[in-house]
């Protein structure tokens, strides 16, 4: 390929893309900017005090051949398999994920308006364009959908259901059978369904050993704290906040959508209004030492119930031992926030701390050894109605001015690090073939 490849981002996005283009073409002529000092993205870690803290959990779900033969290729015996030991505190009870199959521990009344709607519910039809929350009782029944579905969707959303589209629904919420939804209400019977029933994790070093992986393969073509400021599609030329500018045959973006329209040069008003009607949540990542060993075995928990402040908490020591020093163990925990309401951090430790206390995973008396707050400026994207429209008529642009969308926020989609590696080979595979 003779075109020069400009790619802005340096998450896992942009790097799995320039990754496949030097497996393609050693001698291909391409370049990685990423604004920040490291690469990766979401996909970090830091370290401190003897701890390791990614930012929010970020797990290895391969689910494709492709994927698997990339990940595994490339980190080989860096990485562990882990069967899926998650749980949901609702209730004051702590019951076995997914909640749809395992109701069993709840109260009865809960177990029984659970299993009445759920048998209800069967068979009934999709209806015309039906919204998250409509699909949700059809699929699951009222029960399920009142004591687990709607709080935890729209406790990590911010959004109701209501306002919610199906598209994005695809493999991650699963759907059991009648015999699995009995079965879970009367046993504690561990069944693996979901999409991330297993999952890998790196053995130390956390996930960032993953970028940083990619990035040595990638050595010269990758510059940090470099911040695109304007995207001059005539003249086919990024610019940066430093003055330097850089041209390009062809633009792979991964940055954040409603960032990179801001930036195109001349970009027609109806383009700006359609950016500007996308919407995502922010995450705090409040993150805890704790010195106290064997804290639990568990790896993460959902937690739907409006009086406590995250959305799901984990355990990074049941990834890997090498996470947290001998003799200690750590927590995170997640809370979910809209970009212009951002929570007081000081507040949301303190909260955070009370919320674990309450759930009986932390003891009043527990020794906090560290406090680590990240926060995540765009964590996910809010699959509304006005989504679609809006992405659609955004990639009909520039996709006309060689311009190609990649990642989670560069493409304004649900994709985990496995989607973004196969999208990224995908669209190398398109640029390399005749028709590309």
């Amino acid at each position: 390929m003779s075109e020069r490849v400009v790619i802005l981002g340096g998450g896992i996005s942009g790097l799995a893309a320039g990754y496949q283009l030097l497996r393609r073409d050693p001698e291909a002529e391409f370049f990685i900017f990423e604004r920040s000092p490291h690469v990766g993205g979401l996909c970090r870690s830091v370290a401190g005090d003897g701890f390791t803290f990614d930012h929010t959990g970020h797990l290895l779900h391969l689910r494709t051949k492709q994927g698997r033969r990339f990940f595994l290729e490339l980190l080989g015996d860096e990485l562990t398999e882990h069967e899926r030991n998650a749980w949901i505190y609702s209730k004051g009870a702590f019951t076995r994920y997914p909640f749809q199959c395992h109701t069993y521990g709840l109260p009865a009344d809960v177990v029984t308006e659970c299993l009445v709607g759920f048998l209800r519910a069967r068979g009934e039809p999709a209806g015309e364009d039906e919204s998250f929350y409509d699909w949700i009782n059809r699929q699951f029944g009222s029960g399920i959908a009142r004591h687990f579905m709607i709080p935890y969707n729209q406790k990590l959303w911010k959004t109701h259901p209501r306002d919610m589209t199906t598209e994005w629904l695809d493999r991650f919420i699963p759907r059991p059978s009648l015999e699995e939804v009995i079965r879970g209400a009367v046993s504690n019977d561990p069944t693996t369904l979901g999409y991330n029933a297993t999952f890998f994790y790196p053995r130390s070093g956390g996930i960032a050993i993953l970028p940083r992986t990619l990035a040595r393969a990638l050595s010269g073509r990758i510059e940090l704290e470099k911040q695109a400021s304007a995207v001059r599609c005539r003249s086919r030329e990024v610019e940066f906040a430093d003055g330097s500018r850089v041209g390009y045959d062809r633009l792979i973006s991964t940055i954040p959508l409603p960032e990179l329209v801001e930036m195109i040069e001349d970009v027609p008003k109806n383009l700006l209004a359609a950016a500007r009607e996308l919407r995502w949540v922010s995450v705090l990542n409040i993150n805890f030492g704790i010195a106290r060993p064997h804290l639990s075995d568990r790896h993460w928990i959902y937690v739907p119930e409006d009086r406590f402040s995250f959305y799901r908490v984990g355990f990074p020591g049941s990834f890997s031992s090498s996470m947290a020093p001998e003799g200690t163990s750590s927590i995170y925990t997640e809370i979910s926030y809209l970009p212009d309401d951002p929570p007081d951090e000081g507040a949301a430790v303190h909260k955070a701390r009370e919320d674990l206390v309450a759930m009986g995973i932390l003891r009043p008396d527990d020794q906090i050894l560290t406090t680590v707050v990240l926060r995540l400026p765009y964590a996910y994207v809010v699959f509304d109605r006005r989504r679609r429209p809006a992405v659609e008529a955004i990639r009909r642009f520039t996709s006309g001015h060689s311009i190609d969308l990649l990642g989670r926020f560069g493409a304004w989609t649900y994709a985990s690090m496995e989607d973004c590696s196969n999208d990224a080979e995908r669209l190398v595979e398109r640029l390399f073939s005749p028709a590309g």
